[in-house]
Protein backbone atom coordinates (compact mmCIF):
# COMPACT_ATOMS: atom_id res chain seq x y z
CA UNK A 1 0.00 0.00 0.00
CA UNK A 2 1.41 3.49 -1.01
CA UNK A 3 1.25 6.18 1.91
CA UNK A 4 0.40 9.52 0.96
CA UNK A 5 0.36 13.08 2.70
CA UNK A 6 -2.05 12.94 5.82
CA UNK A 7 -5.20 15.18 5.45
CA UNK A 8 -5.93 15.05 9.02
CA UNK A 9 -4.50 17.45 11.70
CA UNK A 10 -1.70 15.68 13.00
CA UNK A 11 1.59 13.59 11.79
CA UNK A 12 1.28 9.75 11.97
CA UNK A 13 4.29 7.85 12.16
CA UNK A 14 4.48 4.38 10.78
CA UNK A 15 6.83 1.64 11.97
CA UNK A 16 8.80 -0.05 9.14
CA UNK A 17 8.73 -3.55 8.33
CA UNK A 18 10.81 -6.33 6.71
CA UNK A 19 10.86 -6.16 3.40
CA UNK A 20 8.90 -2.61 3.55
CA UNK A 21 5.95 -3.45 4.83
CA UNK A 22 4.22 -1.03 7.03
CA UNK A 23 2.71 -1.81 10.51
CA UNK A 24 -0.33 0.76 10.93
CA UNK A 25 -0.99 -1.32 14.31
CA UNK A 26 1.63 -0.07 15.78
CA UNK A 27 1.60 4.16 14.09
CA UNK A 28 1.36 6.62 16.42
CA UNK A 29 -0.59 10.06 15.18
CA UNK A 30 -0.52 13.04 16.69
CA UNK A 31 -4.05 14.92 17.53
CA UNK A 32 -2.49 18.59 16.28
CA UNK A 33 0.63 18.75 14.15
CA UNK A 34 1.78 22.20 15.18
CA UNK A 35 5.18 22.24 13.85
CA UNK A 36 7.23 20.34 11.48
CA UNK A 37 11.11 21.01 10.34
CA UNK A 38 12.46 19.08 7.66
CA UNK A 39 16.09 19.64 6.95
CA UNK A 40 17.87 18.04 4.13
CA UNK A 41 21.88 19.08 4.07
CA UNK A 42 24.37 18.33 0.85
CA UNK A 43 28.43 18.54 2.13
CA UNK A 44 31.23 19.75 -0.73
CA UNK A 45 34.16 18.41 -0.64
CA UNK A 46 37.19 20.91 0.31
CA UNK A 47 39.36 19.84 -1.20
CA UNK A 48 40.06 21.26 -4.87
CA UNK A 49 38.33 19.38 -7.91
CA UNK A 50 39.85 19.15 -10.98
CA UNK A 51 38.67 20.81 -14.93
CA UNK A 52 36.39 17.91 -16.49
CA UNK A 53 35.61 15.75 -13.67
CA UNK A 54 32.26 15.13 -12.53
CA UNK A 55 30.84 17.90 -9.98
CA UNK A 56 28.61 15.24 -8.26
CA UNK A 57 31.30 12.98 -7.13
CA UNK A 58 32.24 15.55 -5.05
CA UNK A 59 29.14 16.21 -2.78
CA UNK A 60 27.64 13.48 -0.40
CA UNK A 61 23.71 14.15 0.66
CA UNK A 62 23.93 14.39 4.11
CA UNK A 63 21.23 12.54 6.67
CA UNK A 64 18.05 14.40 6.49
CA UNK A 65 16.62 15.47 10.25
CA UNK A 66 13.16 16.24 11.14
CA UNK A 67 11.45 17.65 14.28
CA UNK A 68 8.07 17.14 14.59
CA UNK A 69 5.97 19.59 17.39
CA UNK A 70 2.41 18.85 18.32
CA UNK A 71 -0.09 17.95 21.20
CA UNK A 72 -2.12 14.82 22.61
CA UNK A 73 -5.05 15.00 24.86
CA UNK A 74 -7.60 12.74 26.19
CA UNK A 75 -10.46 14.28 24.24
CA UNK A 76 -9.22 14.57 20.72
CA UNK A 77 -11.60 16.38 18.51
CA UNK A 78 -13.22 14.59 15.57
CA UNK A 79 -12.71 11.26 17.29
CA UNK A 80 -15.60 10.04 19.00
CA UNK A 81 -14.23 6.79 19.94
CA UNK A 82 -10.96 7.93 21.69
CA UNK A 83 -12.94 10.25 23.85
CA UNK A 84 -14.28 7.49 25.57
CA UNK A 85 -10.86 6.01 26.31
CA UNK A 86 -9.70 8.15 29.67
CA UNK A 87 -6.23 6.21 29.83
CA UNK A 88 -5.40 7.70 25.99
CA UNK A 89 -2.61 9.77 27.58
CA UNK A 90 -1.06 6.68 29.18
CA UNK A 91 -0.96 4.60 26.21
CA UNK A 92 0.12 7.29 23.89
CA UNK A 93 2.90 7.73 25.81
CA UNK A 94 3.86 4.02 25.89
CA UNK A 95 3.44 3.51 22.18
CA UNK A 96 5.95 6.39 21.68
CA UNK A 97 8.54 4.63 24.29
CA UNK A 98 8.20 1.85 22.66
CA UNK A 99 9.01 3.16 19.03
CA UNK A 100 12.11 4.75 20.65
CA UNK A 101 13.34 1.67 22.25
CA UNK A 102 12.74 -0.70 19.82
CA UNK A 103 15.12 1.24 17.43
CA UNK A 104 13.56 0.20 14.73
CA UNK A 105 12.87 2.62 10.80
CA UNK A 106 10.12 4.82 10.73
CA UNK A 107 7.44 6.04 8.15
CA UNK A 108 6.32 9.73 9.23
CA UNK A 109 3.43 11.34 7.16
CA UNK A 110 3.01 14.98 7.29
CA UNK A 111 0.51 16.78 5.67
CA UNK A 112 3.20 17.96 3.17
CA UNK A 113 4.93 15.00 2.24
CA UNK A 114 6.18 11.14 3.18
CA UNK A 115 9.25 10.51 4.50
CA UNK A 116 10.63 6.90 4.51
CA UNK A 117 14.01 5.30 6.83
CA UNK A 118 13.73 7.80 9.57
CA UNK A 119 15.16 6.24 13.14
CA UNK A 120 13.94 8.14 16.29
CA UNK A 121 16.34 9.90 18.13
CA UNK A 122 14.92 11.23 21.05
CA UNK A 123 10.92 11.81 22.74
CA UNK A 124 10.22 15.00 24.82
CA UNK A 125 7.13 15.26 26.73
CA UNK A 126 5.47 18.51 28.48
CA UNK A 127 2.66 18.81 30.52
CA UNK A 128 2.00 22.01 32.04
CA UNK A 129 -0.19 23.08 35.36
CA UNK A 130 -3.88 22.56 34.86
CA UNK A 131 -3.20 20.05 31.33
CA UNK A 132 -3.54 16.87 33.18
CA UNK A 133 -6.09 16.23 30.22
CA UNK A 134 -3.11 16.92 27.36
CA UNK A 135 0.39 16.94 27.12
CA UNK A 136 2.64 18.77 24.34
CA UNK A 137 5.52 16.33 22.33
CA UNK A 138 9.08 17.19 20.81
CA UNK A 139 10.34 14.71 18.18
CA UNK A 140 13.33 14.37 16.80
CA UNK A 141 14.30 12.22 13.60
CA UNK A 142 17.42 11.17 11.66
CA UNK A 143 17.35 9.27 8.41
CA UNK A 144 18.95 6.34 7.90
CA UNK A 145 20.24 5.90 4.83
CA UNK A 146 20.47 2.53 3.25
CA UNK A 147 22.74 0.90 0.76
CA UNK A 148 22.29 -1.98 -1.52
CA UNK A 149 24.12 -5.33 -0.91
CA UNK A 150 25.75 -6.43 -3.62
CA UNK A 151 27.93 -9.82 -4.42
CA UNK A 152 31.20 -9.62 -7.21
CA UNK A 153 32.69 -13.06 -8.30
CA UNK A 154 36.21 -12.93 -8.35
CA UNK A 155 37.95 -15.05 -10.62
CA UNK A 156 41.03 -17.18 -9.34
CA UNK A 157 44.79 -16.45 -9.43
CA UNK A 158 46.98 -18.57 -11.43
CA UNK A 159 50.32 -19.15 -10.05
CA UNK A 160 52.90 -20.37 -12.50
CA UNK A 161 54.93 -23.89 -11.74
CA UNK A 162 58.40 -23.21 -10.96
CA UNK A 163 61.22 -23.81 -13.47
CA UNK A 164 62.40 -27.32 -13.64
CA UNK A 165 59.18 -29.00 -11.81
CA UNK A 166 56.25 -30.88 -13.06
CA UNK A 167 52.55 -30.38 -12.88
CA UNK A 168 50.20 -27.47 -14.08
CA UNK A 169 49.79 -24.14 -13.53
CA UNK A 170 48.01 -24.01 -9.44
CA UNK A 171 45.16 -21.81 -8.98
CA UNK A 172 45.58 -19.62 -6.16
CA UNK A 173 42.49 -18.10 -4.53
CA UNK A 174 42.07 -14.18 -4.16
CA UNK A 175 44.24 -13.77 -0.87
CA UNK A 176 46.47 -16.24 -0.82
CA UNK A 177 48.57 -16.80 2.47
CA UNK A 178 52.04 -15.81 1.96
CA UNK A 179 52.92 -18.26 4.62
CA UNK A 180 51.44 -21.29 3.07
CA UNK A 181 52.97 -20.50 -0.24
CA UNK A 182 56.42 -20.78 1.32
CA UNK A 183 55.89 -23.73 3.36
CA UNK A 184 54.70 -25.14 -0.14
CA UNK A 185 58.05 -24.01 -2.13
CA UNK A 186 60.05 -25.67 0.31
CA UNK A 187 58.04 -28.81 0.01
CA UNK A 188 58.01 -28.73 -3.71
CA UNK A 189 61.75 -28.09 -3.42
CA UNK A 190 62.00 -31.36 -1.30
CA UNK A 191 60.45 -33.65 -2.96
CA UNK A 192 62.29 -32.67 -5.68
CA UNK A 193 66.16 -32.57 -4.86
CA UNK A 194 65.41 -34.97 -1.57
CA UNK A 195 66.42 -32.06 0.58
CA UNK A 196 64.82 -29.63 2.96
CA UNK A 197 65.25 -25.69 1.63
CA UNK A 198 66.91 -25.26 4.51
CA UNK A 199 69.59 -27.27 4.35
CA UNK A 200 72.87 -26.90 3.32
Amino acid sequence: MTLEPTRTKGAVIFPQLLGGAIDFLGAFEFDVTTEVELTRTVRWTDHPTEDGTTVTDHAFDEPARMTLNGQVSNTPVGNPLDRLETSRLFSKASNLDILLQEHGLLTVCTGLEVVENMGMTSVRRRQRSGGANWFELTLALREVQISDLRFASIPARARPAKAGGLGKEVPQGPAADPTADAISAEVSDYMETGRAGFEP
